[in-house]
């Protein structure tokens, strides 16, 4: 028996907020990619935004992705980004990855603002792919990737200070 698939969330209508004081719950650091990492990237499959396999002098050269302890969990920017085409993001979680895109099609893909309380950073994931092994921890996986790109963004840092909301538009099962 098949398990239908999640239905996407209408736009917006899906938000987690982290504040930047609180260190980030997953202990994310970043890490330049090395060699011995080559085997995660094949593992899960992790390309570049155009779904091609990475140029891999340049990506061990040039790229960084941010890590646990075990790499277990690892969130990494595929690239992407352009007018028309959403910034691309890779998260390793459970086993499993997950496809993330932010902005594109003449949308951002975040607004940072400055107020009188810190940084207010909304970042807006247009379309998040979850495979269907993650669909029942679904809460559990939006929650990681808000806390990833907190992450990203220097939540725990010293002197860190405001809100992150993630607002997810199109979220997808299947």
């Amino acid at each position: 028996m098949t398990v239908p698939p999640t239905p996407p969330l209408p736009r917006q209508d899906y938000a987690v907020s982290v504040a930047l004081a609180d260190a980030p719950l997953l202990a994310l650091r970043k890490e330049k990619i090395t060699e011995a990492d080559i085997a995660l990237l094949d593992r899960y499959q992790l390309n570049d935004w155009s779904g091609r396999p990475f140029d891999l002098a340049s990506l061990l050269r040039l790229s960084s992705w941010w890590v646990n302890a075990d790499k277990s969990v690892l969130f990494m920017a595929l690239g992407g980004g352009a007018f028309e085409i959403p910034e691309m993001h890779a998260l390793v979680c459970f086993g499993a990855k997950v496809h993330i895109e932010c902005g594109g099609g003449g949308e951002r893909a975040s607004v940072f603002e400055t107020t009188e309380h810190g940084t207010r950073i909304t970042v807006f994931v247009s379309h998040i792919h979850i495979p269907p092994e993650l669909a029942p921890r679904r809460d559990a996986v939006l929650a990681l990737v808000a806390q990833a790109f907190a992450a990203t963004l220097g939540a725990g840092t010293p002197g860190a200070s405001g809100q992150l909301t993630v607002r997810f538009r199109r979220v997808q099962s299947a």
